[in-house]
């Protein structure tokens, strides 16, 4: 597959979805799915839209490097990012260091004080 339409309409097709549907959970028109996949585009305006509604790696969709299929999130994981993105009133710099530091599995005690520190706690 080296075009976007024909990544599209593999993954569309794979997930059993019809052009009309994909259009209404991607919020673009009908139009937009057909065309994308009936050119040679290597571009879309709505790539990213359309990948997500798909629950496929947009940067698979967009250039064809890496694998389809997202990486399965666990439920605990997922209630994480959704609070992440869902509440304004945390420090998100402060979370942001904790994960890329490693900090919370290495060595407990220190997150907990960087938290404290940081005013997330």
């Amino acid at each position: 597959m080296n075009t976007l339409g024909e990544r599209l309409a593999y993954a569309r097709k794979a997930r059993g979805v019809t052009q009309k549907d994909l259009a209404k959970r991607a919020g673009v028109v009908q139009s937009a799915i057909a065309n994308t996949e009936g050119r040679q585009a290597q571009t879309s305006l709505y790539t990213v839209q359309i990948a997500y509604a798909l629950k496929i790696n947009p940067l698979w969709l967009a250039t064809g490097q890496g694998e389809m299929d997202l990486p399965h999130l666990t439920e605990d994981e997922t209630h994480l990012l959704h609070d992440y993105r869902d509440n304004p009133e945390i420090n998100k710099d402060a979370i942001r260091t904790i994960a890329r530091s490693g900090r919370s599995t290495k060595n407990p005690e220190n997150s907990t004080n960087l938290l404290t520190e940081q005013k997330i706690a």
